[in-house]
């Protein structure tokens, strides 16, 4: 529902970006026209167009300022959050097919970004980077590293959002807040994605704000 009620916005915004210019324009022509034919007098019709111009020029820069632009970047920004939970699915997705195919064993920390590609067609190397800031990337819960998939609770964090780089594996207790950054999005075994509050520094034990269910992090 959010998506789509951005979608409406952004199309008014574009609607309003496209038409309002040339009707303003056709307006001032238009007095200018008649003002030079007839003359400029305070009530005469070329006399009120221009005002009129003038007060539609002024308050379709003030929209443009206060809504299209504010609008135009709501929607960018959903949509970068939209893109980054689907890569949190599409790589939960490919942990699946690793571990039908592995004994339901997950992969290794190590290099486990290099053993999902082969075991989803849609996965690519790009999944893997957060759309909204290129220094972060989908890393996986270092702590169910090589453990069996089919014995961990659904409450289990399998992947999170963090800084690092290819392959990167972390736990609750190393991860840093990002100074532009307040919470990140995590995926638990069962598929749910929450966002969690960061505090200034490394995570430590109780300090992981859950807003919503409590989760596992399988290092306690």
């Amino acid at each position: 529902m959010r998506k789509i009620t951005n979608n409406i916005l952004v199309v008014l915004t574009f609607l309003s970006v496209v038409f309002i210019p040339p009707i303003m324009l056709l307006y001032i022509v238009s007095g200018l026209v008649i003002g030079f034919r007839k003359g400029f007098r305070p009530k005469s019709l070329s006399f009120q167009l221009l005002i009129f111009s003038s007060v539609f020029l002024v308050l379709s820069v003030l929209f443009f300022i206060f809504v299209a632009i504010p609008v135009a970047q709501q929607h960018e920004e959903s949509e970068k959050l939209y893109s980054a939970s689907y890569n949190l699915r599409i790589v939960r997705q490919a942990l699946i097919n690793y571990v039908k195919s592995n004994n339901d064993i997950l992969p290794s920390s190590e290099r486990w970004c290099d053993e999902l590609l082969a075991y989803d067609e849609n996965l690519s190397k790009a999944n893997f980077k957060h759309p909204a800031d290129p220094n972060w990337v989908i890393a996986m819960n270092r702590n169910v590293a090589r453990k069996n998939f089919g014995k961990l609770p659904n409450e289990v964090v399998l992947l999170l959002e963090a800084k690092g780089d290819w392959n990167t594996a972390i736990d609750q207790n190393n991860i840093t807040r990002d100074t532009d950054r307040r919470f990140i999005n995590i995926i638990l075994k069962d598929g749910t994605i929450q966002d969690y509050w960061l505090p200034e520094r490394g995570i430590k034990k109780g300090m992981f704000h859950e807003r919503y269910v409590p989760v596992i992090w399988m290092n306690d």
